[in-house]
């Protein structure tokens, strides 16, 4: 079994740097293999602290020319696709993974295999209270025409059905995100969504925050590494 974790980063040491230590404390991360994809700045170089921190999980880096992030999100999906991976996870890198992320992908590997509608599992998840996320800590549901970029982990023939669906190279508008959302709506696909989420978006503008308050309850939401740390104030119901 080939399973893949692809970095997708950029000018932003200070997103990526919380993005690899989230990913390095990551439970069954010896059962995948790790790319670094970097997008240069305008001027054509690349951030070098990026690149190092880039390097404490992967020595493979690739170094790509100024493409934007439509165009850069596609090269690596199309490469996806080449070197043959069963399983991919797409990790942008203002996206932060909570211990169990990988565990949880590999559990419900069969049902991303098996149902034909589910095209992807979707690492965020609902905003649900404390008491409520212990109860359905290792729940799902899935949800038709929806997707969602936030640690998006999904197998191979999926990845293939997206880059035959969309021409081009995602180039244009809207962002490869919501042409993907769209797809999924006129396909009537479905993706896989945890009960207590697996992964948080750390940027103001990837969270689509347009205030301080909306930004600290994006950064408060419940999730699977509170429930970890608060584990002993709850019980079994």
């Amino acid at each position: 079994m080939k399973r893949h974790i692809r970095i997708i980063a950029y000018d932003r040491p200070h997103y990526l740097r919380e993005c690899v230590e989230s990913l390095k404390k990551c439970r069954l991360l010896d059962r995948f293999s790790i790319a670094a994809s970097i997008d240069a700045r305008p001027d054509g170089a690349h951030n070098s602290e990026v690149v190092a921190i880039a390097r404490q999980v992967t020595a493979d880096v690739r170094l790509r020319p100024r493409l934007g992030c439509n165009k850069h999100v596609h090269l690596n999906f199309q490469e996806a696709v080449r070197e043959e991976y069963d399983f991919y996870l797409h990790l942008e890198d203002d996206i932060v993974l909570a211990q169990d992320a990988l565990e949880m992908a590999i559990k419900f590997e069969p049902m991303l295999r098996d149902r034909q509608d589910i095209k992807q599992l979707a690492m965020i998840g609902q905003d649900i209270a404390m008491d409520e996320a212990y109860r359905q800590h290792m729940g799902f549901k899935v949800i038709g025409g929806w997707s969602n970029a936030w640690g998006m982990y999904c197998d191979r023939e999926s990845i293939e059905s997206f880059l035959r669906e969309i021409a081009g190279d995602f180039a244009g508008e809207p962002t490869w995100d919501c042409q993907l959302t769209e797809l999924f709506r006129a396909k009537g696909w479905s993706s896989l969504a945890f009960a207590l989420p697996r992964s948080r978006n750390i940027g103001r503008r990837g969270a689509h925050c347009h205030s301080d308050e909306a930004f600290g309850h994006a950064r408060r939401r419940t999730w699977s590494q509170d429930l970890i740390i608060d584990l002993h104030k709850y019980r079994e119901p």
